[in-house]
């Protein structure tokens, strides 16, 4: 009925609650809570709780102080309800559970989380005292002490303790006082001036809303327990004898128990009183057989023992009639040589009957008949006995005095002294390699040191080898080896004498090994000739398994070009490739196995390899022809042929035995090469080629093909409206061109911006434009050819318009001594800008001209240095009026001379000015040397021929060239040819 009130007043103290959470990342669609229906529950009870949500989820976890797993789980129960709601029931509380966690984490279908409020479980339990919880503790306290204290102190409790009292039961409350702290967690009963009357029992009691917790001290004031009456009987029959006491305790502060102890009789044993204080409490200090006491007086002694002091209370000596008999065995030394007399002595104390006494040998009795046995007489519990004739089977003999058939004395050994015995041999199989023992069986009493050893082999002393550790019993052998077979034989001495073995011969077991000195004469021979070698084995017992193996290859067979035995091999028709071929032959019995190899040394001719028939490479990039040349003995000397010349090292390239390491190699060096290779077995010539990739050359002069120059320019002009064609022609390459195009420029807002013009033709291509404008077509025309290895390109810079009608001319002039020397600087920014300036030189009146290399476009000027001198003095004669004029015209392949302004210039003197002018509009022009095109417009038919004439020319000029070049029109090289396919190039 308390506990129900008890449980009331809690909940009445704490309420009913539930926990509802919000979640942390919750919108207003989604909301779980963790619902309960209270704070806390009263501990070995179980916690119901729910999980629940106001939309479905996809699930629903649990969260135990933070952590979704636990040992806390394993108490867990649930109940899924359903996708909204999940039932928990947390069971079998306890005290420890107190402040546990849960929170309640939703997963959405969208896989977002949701979280509830965290929930702390508060678990309800009775005060916990520090000392002890609903004990009696049985208390001592001394009485001399001025103050003396009782306490106790809470170490727990949930609710708070509310409540705290302290009442006590004693004989006098004098001077005994009480105090609880106001926080109800501790409380003191203190005595002034103790005293004996004041012993009682002191009881503490704590509670809280849930329960009540207590502990009393049995409390009594006093000293040492000097009160403690013992009272003993002894008691003893034909066969037994009995001690047994009573304890009553009248002490102020009792005795907790005694220790007895009864030297001869017992071992010191200790008595717990099982009632305080005792009251006529049993202590049975002996029960034993007499015939295991020894007559004679004994004391028995008791101590009290309490809380407060130890003090002896009893003590007394009793005589117990005991059968036993002590004997003994004495002598003045256990030694003893062999064949002598060992005298010893038994003694017994004088009994009131007869003693007579039979010698026991390792604890076996001597029968009555023991001849080695001498008896003396008996006098007063004394006998001398003699052992004659001791052998060195009795050493380590135990001997004892036995009195009346059962009371026996301790042991004596005997300690026989001999000389070395041997009596065989123990072990004697040795294995090669391994450790190894030659052990005989051998008795000596005492051992021989290791100066009293000698062991000889072969009749001879064994000294020095640091591989045996000898003494008087064995050999041990750190390794051993074929060296250590023969016969063995010991002697060995101590201080009694000496003793030899007889003869041991040990059988000697090996795993193979091989001989050196056989083995170390392998053949040296020439290719063609057969090799064969036999090795030899030393094994015990014989090889039972051998394995040839020839470049890690197992060699099996019994016929072909290399067979192989159980220790032989024989290869035949020796060849280079054998050369330092790895040989090894394995072979095995049962105690191991062993590995021989060595290495084929087989003479040879040079052998000279190249990667690759060709070596491609490009023109002008460093390479390097190596090749692989193998013979034995090495290479004495080499030579590199080109074209069938020897080839020395130069400032082209750099000659070594097995390579040549151009530097920017030129088409010189492209064709076939010779290697030839010596040694003194005989010689090798090996050819190879290099193929150089050059080009495509396109457009080109003869000039132009011999300096190899792939990427070139040329200028044309056309007239406006005309129809024009651009064409390309593959003047030289290697390989052959494998893609040809035309790129168009690129005209803004036009369809054709970035069209490429191609053609399958591997020679030439062609682009014709009609209907030519500036605007459209004065753009740069760039055709381009690619062998797969290397490209070239030509760039027409295109001009469509009319005559250079736009051309400006600028007229200088210095002094240099008695001359004027004048300079032309040419502007242009006419459509098709001038190739010809035509000028009348005022000096002679002759019509001069000079050609501009160059398009005159984007503000750039052509300056003619001294274009024409005239002396001061024909200027001061012939110029009187001081005006020189100059007559300028300006032309290109389209039309005229068109005239150009030029400043007169003013001297002092004037005369009139030559008046000619060039006698025809179209002046002759001087065609660029790259210019090879077709133009649209009409064109004079000898300049056509001519045109045809450079072209069919430099076809035959590379066709020549490719001859001596090295190309030969009957070898193919395929288009799709890799440079460097072996050695090195650097582009």
């Amino acid at each position: 009925m308390e506990r129900v009130l008890s449980l009331l007043l809690v909940l009445a103290w704490f309420g009913s609650a539930t926990a509802e959470g919000n979640a942390s990342n919750s919108s207003d669609a989604v909301n779980i809570t963790l619902v309960t229906s209270v704070d806390g529950v009263f501990e070995s009870t179980t916690f119901s709780f729910s999980c629940v949500s106001n939309v479905s989820l996809s699930k629903i976890n649990l969260m135990i102080d933070g952590t979704p797993n636990g040992t806390k789980f394993n108490r867990l129960t649930t109940d899924n309800k359903s996708d909204k709601e999940i039932d928990y029931s947390f069971k079998s509380t306890v005290e420890a559970d107190n402040g546990t966690t849960f929170s309640c984490v939703g997963v959405a279908p969208d896989n977002k989380t949701y979280n509830s409020l965290t929930f702390t479980l508060q678990i309800y339990y009775p005060p916990r005292l520090t000392q002890g919880n609903n004990i009696t503790i049985f208390t001592e306290l001394s009485d001399l002490e001025d103050t003396q204290e009782l306490n106790v102190t809470v170490l727990k409790a949930n609710p708070p303790v509310n409540r705290f009292i302290i009442y006590y039961v004693t004989s006098n409350s004098s001077g005994i006082t009480t105090k609880i702290d106001k926080s109800n967690t501790s409380g003191v009963v203190t005595f002034d001036e103790p005293m004996a009357e004041n012993r009682g029992n002191f009881t503490f009691s704590v509670s809280n809303g849930y329960g009540n917790t207590s502990l009393t001290y049995n409390t009594f004031f006093g000293g040492a327990a000097d009160m403690l009456n013992i009272t003993c009987t002894p008691t003893y029959s034909s066969d037994d004898a009995t001690i047994v006491c009573y304890a009553n305790d009248y002490s102020d502060a009792p005795a907790t128990g005694v220790t007895v102890s009864s030297p001869g009789l017992n071992e010191p044993q200790y008595y717990s009183f099982e009632r305080i204080p005792a009251r006529d409490f049993q202590i049975q200090v002996v029960s034993r057989d007499l015939t295991e006491i020894a007559p004679g007086n004994y004391t028995v002694s008791m101590t009290a023992l309490n809380l407060i002091k130890n003090q002896s209370v009893f003590e007394k000596t009793y005589y117990v009639p005991g059968l036993k008999i002590d004997v003994y065995i004495e002598s003045e030394s256990n030694e003893t040589a062999e064949g002598d007399v060992f005298s010893f002595t038994c003694r017994a104390p004088v009994m009131e009957y007869p003693v007579s006494f039979t010698i026991l040998f390792n604890d076996e009795y001597t029968p009555d008949n023991d001849k080695r046995l001498v008896y003396g007489s008996l006098i007063n519990g004394t006998q001398v006995v003699n052992l004659t004739d001791p052998t060195y089977l009795d050493n380590g003999l135990s001997l004892k005095c036995c009195a009346n058939g059962t009371f026996k004395s301790p042991p004596l050994r005997l300690d026989v002294l001999y000389a070395p015995k041997y009596f065989g041999v123990l072990q004697s199989i040795l294995v090669n390699g391994s450790t190894g023992i030659i052990s005989l069986n051998m008795t000596s009493n005492p051992l021989p040191d290791a100066t009293g050893v000698t062991w000889y082999h072969n009749n001879k002393t064994i000294t020095g080898d640091k591989r045996l550790t000898l003494n008087a019993s064995s050999i041990l052998f750190s390794t051993v080896t074929g060296s250590d077979i023969g016969t063995y034989r010991v002697e060995a001495h101590n201080k009694v004498g000496s003793g030899t073995s007889e003869d041991v011969v040990p059988t000697l077991y090996s795993a193979p090994y091989f001989t050196p000195s056989n083995n170390s004469n392998i053949p040296h021979l020439v290719e063609g000739e057969d090799f064969y070698v036999t090795l030899n084995v030393t094994s015990n017992p014989p090889v039972n398994k051998s394995t040839w193996t020839v470049n890690g290859k197992v060699v099996n067979s019994t016929t072909g070009r290399i067979v192989a035995g159980l220790l032989n091999i024989n290869i035949t028709d020796l060849r280079y490739t054998d050369d330092k071929s790895i040989v090894q032959l394995n072979v095995s019995n049962e105690y191991g196995e062993t590995t021989f190899s060595f290495n084929l040394n087989v003479s040879y001719s040079p052998r000279v390899t190249f990667p690759s028939e060709t070596l491609f490479t490009y023109l002008n990039a460093d390479t390097t022809l190596k090749a692989v040349v193998l013979a034995n003995p090495p290479v004495s000397s080499s030579i590199w042929y080109h074209k069938g010349v020897v080839l020395e090292t130069n400032e082209d390239v750099t000659v070594k035995p097995d390579s040549l390491s151009f530097k920017s190699i030129s088409l010189f060096y492209n064709g076939s090469y010779t290697l030839d290779a010596y040694n003194s077995i005989g010689n090798l010539s090996v050819k190879t080629d290099i193929g150089i990739y050059f080009g495509p050359i396109l457009n080109a002069t003869i000039e132009d093909v011999s300096k190899n120059v792939t990427n070139t320019s040329q200028w044309v002009e056309f007239k406006d409206g005309s129809t024009f064609t651009l064409s390309c022609i593959v003047s030289s390459s290697f390989p052959a061109v494998k893609k040809f195009l035309i790129q168009l420029p690129c005209h803004k807002n036009e369809s054709d911006c970035n069209e490429v013009v191609k053609t399958d033709n591997k020679t030439y291509i062609n682009v014709t434009i009609t209907g030519a404008s500036s605007k459209k077509n004065s753009k740069n025309y760039t055709c381009t050819g690619r062998t797969g290895h290397t490209s070239g390109n030509v760039t027409f810079q295109t001009f469509v318009g009319g005559p250079p009608d736009k051309t400006k001319v600028k007229i200088d002039h210095h002094f240099v001594k008695t001359n004027v020397t004048f300079t032309m600087t040419v502007t242009d920014s006419s459509d098709a800008p001038p190739r010809t300036i035509t000028y009348t030189d005022p000096s002679s009146s002759k019509n001069e001209s000079f050609t501009i290399d160059k398009p005159l476009i984007n503000g750039a000027s052509f300056v003619k240095n001294n274009f024409t001198t005239i002396s001061i003095s024909k200027l001061q004669k012939d110029y009187k009026k001081g005006v020189i004029s100059f007559k300028v015209y300006s032309s290109n392949n389209i039309g005229g001379p068109i005239p150009v302004k030029a400043e007169p210039y003013t001297y002092i003197a004037s005369s009139p000015l030559p008046t000619s002018t060039p006698t025809s509009s179209s002046p002759p022009t001087k065609k660029s040397k790259t210019t090879s095109i077709v133009v649209g417009v009409v064109v004079p038919v000898v300049v056509i021929a001519i045109i045809i004439a450079v072209i069919v020319g430099a076809y035959y000029y590379i066709k020549k060239k490719r001859r001596n070049s090295g190309f030969s029109p009957l070898r193919s090289i395929p288009d799709d040819a890799v440079p460097g396919t072996y050695g090195t190039t650097n582009s």
